[in-house]
């Protein structure tokens, strides 16, 4: 049997409306007269949902009553209102009640009201728990790719970077024991050596992307500020770098993490933006509860709504990773460009997650 509670200050009626609704099979746990003694009540017996009178004597009166209950104490309301308060519709509208209930009370229209502001809750709240399950699992590979990566890392650094450090000094050993005359074979050894210099340094690259020592070794201010300057030095950029200090206010795990954000960020950048210059700004607000980062660029800029729309393009794909990164660090992300005006990416972390 669901729990109702009634906040209206006509006592007529909240007494027709009681009987109406046990009448109808509902449980009436409780009857208020004021938005406050209807906020308390509604704090003490948690209804499973509430019928407010629009109009309340008093602070906070029917509307802030109904918006603070829904949104401190996740209780759905549904609003009595009568033909002659229409001038309060449109503030009512703003809080998003679970529905209206017209006087004189009808029956028909009570049960169907109810039943379909109790089901749009209930939906509500597995919406919410499948998003919270969700956002563990993501939570969790996201750990697990990590780790992973580390793993490949390591294994292309130590095993991999190593024997073709060997192989680079066998090959350099075997062109000294060469003949002078033997230039061409001689030659051909310093070919071998530099290209397999070349595949040390894109090892030692792909060690770096994969797993990013330069976090946990430097900070993630070092390490932002060198991925900017490399990927910019690579594709000939002008860069901008104005940061606040981040490494003592934001712990190593979410370092990393606001690392991958920008390291999609800044390819997507130099792969498609078509960029002059980039700049990236990192700062506390007043409060110094909030660190913001800012990345900007010049280029080409496109229309996300397309990109966040169309999951099948990689670019769009990205972004999703990168908002959804944003989330589990308990922040957010806003992206905003244009064709032909360039994009700004702006990410916004709580201080307080990383004490």
């Amino acid at each position: 049997m669901h729990r109702i509670m009634i906040v209206d200050d006509d006592a007529f009626v909240s007494l027709e409306l009681s009987e109406l609704l046990t009448a109808i099979g509902y449980d009436v746990v409780g009857m208020a007269s004021s938005g406050k003694d209807g906020v308390e009540m509604a704090r003490d017996v948690r209804p499973d949902l509430i019928l407010m009178d629009v109009i309340l004597p008093g602070e906070p009166g029917g509307i802030e009553a109904a918006e603070e209950i829904m949104s401190q104490l996740d209780i759905p309301v549904i609003f009595i209102t009568g033909h002659t308060e229409e001038e309060f519709l449109h503030r009512a509208k703003q809080v998003e009640p679970f529905g209206y209930i017209l006087k004189p009370f009808q029956k028909i229209q009570l049960m169907a009201t109810i039943d379909i502001a109790l089901n749009k809750k209930n939906l509500e709240s597995q919406l919410r728990r499948s998003q919270k399950r969700l956002r563990q699992l993501s939570t969790y590979l996201i750990g697990v790719q990590e780790n992973e990566r580390k793993r490949i890392a390591l294994e292309l650094h130590d095993e991999v970077g190593q024997a073709l450090s060997f192989l680079k000094l066998s090959i350099g050993s075997i062109s000294k024991k060469l003949p002078k005359d033997q230039i061409e074979l001689k030659n051909e050894c310093k070919e071998i050596s530099d290209y397999i210099l070349q595949m040390v340094e894109n090892v030692r690259r792909l060690s770096r992307d994969l797993s990013p020592r330069i976090v946990e070794d430097l900070g993630l201010s070092s390490a932002l500020r060198w991925l900017i300057e490399n990927s910019s030095q690579h594709a000939n950029i002008e860069t901008s770098i104005e940061m606040d200090d981040i490494n003592s206010l934001i712990p190593k795990e979410v370092q990393v993490a606001l690392y991958r954000i920008f390291q999609e960020a800044i390819t997507n950048m130099v792969k498609h933006a078509k960029a002059t210059r980039v700049s990236i700004a990192a700062k506390k607000n007043k409060a110094g509860d909030i660190f913001s980062f800012i990345l900007k660029d010049n280029g080409v800029g496109f229309d996300l709504g397309e990109y966040m729309g169309d999951v099948s393009i990689d670019r769009g794909l990205g972004l999703t990773a990168m908002d959804e990164r944003a989330k589990i660090l308990g922040g957010s992300l806003e992206i905003s460009s244009q064709v032909g005006k360039g994009t700004k990416i702006t990410l916004s972390v709580p201080i307080n997650k990383g004490g």
